[in-house]
């Protein structure tokens, strides 16, 4: 699996305090793209080096909004109904850095189905995931 050409520009682009209170508030986020049912993002989990390698890649996956985001007008609640990550390769990578992307397959009726894949700061798929969500909007 290669990675799409998507440089990593090391510009933080969020804000800690913009975002909501919690989850979202540990990670370093930058070059981030949405559209046409797709999303990519590099994302740092800011305290990786307290976590097991198998734990920071879970954290990693579920760092991402539901692909399908970029298809709707506005933002809402959502909650993931399935989820399966399949880890491919060690979870290693420089700098702590990782690219995300997610795909959308069917969105209907606020249930969209996504394919995700992610891969360490050289290129290398280290998971694939899919996931269906339920989008509150």
């Amino acid at each position: 699996l290669p990675p799409p050409d998507f440089a990593l520009d090391g510009t933080t682009i969020a804000d800690p305090q913009s975002l909501p209170e919690g989850f979202l508030r540990q990670f370093d986020v930058t070059t981030w793209q949405s559209a046409d049912g797709a999303i990519r993002a590099w994302r740092r989990l800011k305290d990786a080096d307290a976590l097991d390698a198998d734990v920071a890649l879970m954290c990693i996956a579920d760092a991402l909004a539901p692909a399908a985001m970029s298809l709707i007008k506005g933002w809402g609640p959502i909650s993931t109904t399935t989820w399966q990550l399949n880890l491919i390769a060690p979870p290693e990578t420089r700098d702590g850095w990782w690219l995300l992307e997610a795909v959308t397959l069917v969105a209907r009726n606020g249930h969209p189905s996504q394919t995700m894949t992610i891969w360490n700061r050289d290129g290398a798929a280290v998971a694939t995931a899919t996931q269906s969500v339920a989008l509150f909007v």
